[in-house]
């Protein structure tokens, strides 16, 4: 818990078909019967959360401030040219990322309720394919907020080890 608010931390060792490089993506889905789901996919605009910073264990990526590339928020030329030029948004990025890696993502659950949860966390090439999916059951109980987590069942990819 932070703050008596509920997180969950996903630690995975993916072994993937191909390397990951600017432009590739992930999200995480997470839910629980009956309350209801939160998907978390990142901004949109530039294709979702990116790979190359603060998705590997022990990120090195260090942030930039986000150039303004044209003069108004609402142009869409705008908006695609900040999806082109991903990594010059960081100082410092993980890409590319090898084909065999650890993955740890951390994210609020969106609802401050005790019980049986589910957590999916899908991954996607630079042209959007899927080249994994790691999904995992755990339960949340009131005294600590420590979610903790079943088997894992890894799609495409595998995948081992998931926490708190």
């Amino acid at each position: 818990r932070v703050d008596g608010w509920p997180y969950v931390t996903i630690q995975v060792s993916l072994a993937l078909p191909v390397k990951l490089d600017s432009g590739a993506g992930w999200d995480l889905a997470l839910g629980a019967s009956g309350l209801g789901i939160i998907h978390y996919h990142g901004d949109e605009k530039t294709g979702g959360y990116d790979v190359c910073c603060e998705f590997v264990e022990h990120s090195a990526c260090v942030r930039r401030a986000r150039p303004r590339t044209c003069g108004s928020d609402s142009d869409p030329s705008c908006d695609e040219a900040d999806a082109r030029s991903a990594t010059l948004l960081y100082a410092a990025h993980d890409c590319p990322i090898s084909e065999t890696f650890s993955a740890r993502v951390r994210k609020p659950l969106h609802l401050n309720e005790t019980g049986r949860w589910g957590i999916a966390l899908q991954v996607r090439d630079e042209d959007g394919h899927e080249v994994a999916c790691v999904a995992a059951a755990f339960d949340v109980a009131s005294e600590t907020g420590v979610a903790e987590l079943g088997p894992l069942a890894g799609g495409r990819g595998g995948a081992s080890g998931a926490n708190e």
